[in-house]
């Protein structure tokens, strides 16, 4: 008689419990990437916030005083309130203390700004009190993520190596020094009733040294605070360097491998004893003294045309009436310029004094042409350089421009 024999049993149900696993298992993995990707925009949103926060804010401090630290504040949180976070629904608000200033880009910051005060940095964050909801985590008890953005922004002064010379009597003179805005000042030392422009050094620097600096970015590491100066003379040198901002090349400096021109070379001139020059219009009441010329608007448009140097000097590569390209060219005549007593840079018979020089202020200048010929130099005022197109021009990323750092 055969055993009975019991069928085996089927198991059921395994497919269904791994689609089960295998769904959550999905479902978990999606809500990774809804939240984490919703978390990635609101950060980014937020990050964009705080760097055009923090470039407004650094604009406004000024390295010649510590007042405008409501300023910057009130420039940081208008430009951060032009942005938007959680998919562009809801405005970007910053209090006060989210905007803070330091002389080191690490730190400490905090809400005072002083003379030597060089770095901002914004923080940008969900309104006090609420956070990013987690949409899928909440099922898993993430309900909601705090979310911050900083950024940093430092500005780096640079000076150039010619000084506004002022006869202002008093024992510290202030602004504007005894300087008329839109007035041209030149290199003569015997010009006791309007003061004049001079050649510096900031430190012991030798004519490779001060040939750099007119070449390049100026003198980057002032202390506005107790910065001093050498008074100096012209060297055939100098003059080569200077002539590069204007256009114009020669011996070792090249349009391709040199620091490039101003957007024009167009020099303007004017001779009160003769009423010629290239500037002004005969009706602009220029006058003896030079005090109005007022070539600054001029200048802008002619940047704006590129308007190369004229006439052609033989003894010179004219790199701006050989056509180059706007990508090749800055904004290099409007410079920082150290004001000095014209009592402690030369004496009345027109000596250069050897001694350090206390720096009064520092302003903003536009130079007027090359130096070509006798070697005069001549530079129109444009008034302090903390509220001066001078905040707005040098070399791309570097002098006074602004440059996130962090």
């Amino acid at each position: 008689m055969a055993a009975n024999r019991t069928p085996p049993r089927r198991q059921r149900g395994a497919v269904a419990v791994l689609v089960a696993v295998t769904t959550v298992l999905l479902v978990t993995m999606l809500g990774l990437v809804l939240d984490l990707g919703h978390l990635y925009i609101v950060k980014t949103e937020l990050q964009n916030a705080a760097d055009a926060c923090v470039l407004s804010a650094v604009w406004e401090i000024s390295p010649y005083d510590g007042t405008n630290a409501a300023r910057a504040i009130a420039a940081g949180q208008a430009v951060a309130a032009t942005n938007r976070f959680e998919f562009q629904s809801r405005p970007v608000e910053l209090d006060d203390g989210d905007i803070e200033f330091s002389e080191a880009i690490e730190g400490p910051y905090s809400g005072e700004v002083t003379r030597s005060t060089r770095y901002v940095r914004c923080t940008t964050h969900y309104p006090a009190g609420t956070s990013v909801v987690m949409w899928i985590m909440g099922l898993w008890g993430t309900f909601s993520s705090e979310l911050t953005a900083a950024a940093a922004a430092g500005i780096q002064l640079c000076g150039f190596p010619l000084a506004f010379c002022t006869n202002d009597p008093a024992p510290a003179p202030q602004f504007p020094w005894g300087f008329a805005e839109g007035g041209w000042y030149d290199g003569r030392l015997d010009r006791p009733e309007t003061g004049h422009v001079g050649w510096v050094s900031f430190g012991t620097q030798g004519t490779d040294e001060l040939r750099g600096l007119i070449e390049g970015r100026g003198y980057c590491r002032i202390v506005e605070a107790d910065q001093k100066v050498l008074a100096t003379g012209l060297k055939q040198a100098l003059a080569e360097a200077w002539n590069t901002r204007f256009g114009l090349y020669k011996s070792k400096f090249d349009p391709e491998t040199s620091p490039p021109p101003d957007y024009t070379g167009y020099a303007y001139a004017w001779n009160a004893e003769t009423s010629t020059g290239s500037w002004p219009p005969p009706a602009s009441g220029c006058g003896a003294t030079a005090s109005s010329c007022k070539a600054f608007d001029d200048f802008r448009a002619k940047q704006n045309g590129h308007v190369a140097y004229s006439p052609n000097e033989p003894q010179y590569v004219n790199a701006l009436d050989s056509g180059l390209p706007a990508s090749a060219v800055r904004d290099r005549r409007l410079v920082i310029m150290p004001v000095v007593k014209c009592i402690d840079y030369s004496t009345p018979s027109g000596q250069l004094k050897n001694a350090p020089i206390e720096v009064q202020g520092w302003a903003c200048g536009l130079l007027l042409g090359p130096i070509l010929g006798t070697g005069q130099v001549a530079a129109e005022y444009r008034g302090a350089a903390r509220n001066s197109p001078c905040l707005g021009s040098g070399l791309a990323g570097s002098a006074n421009v602004p440059q996130l750092v962090r």
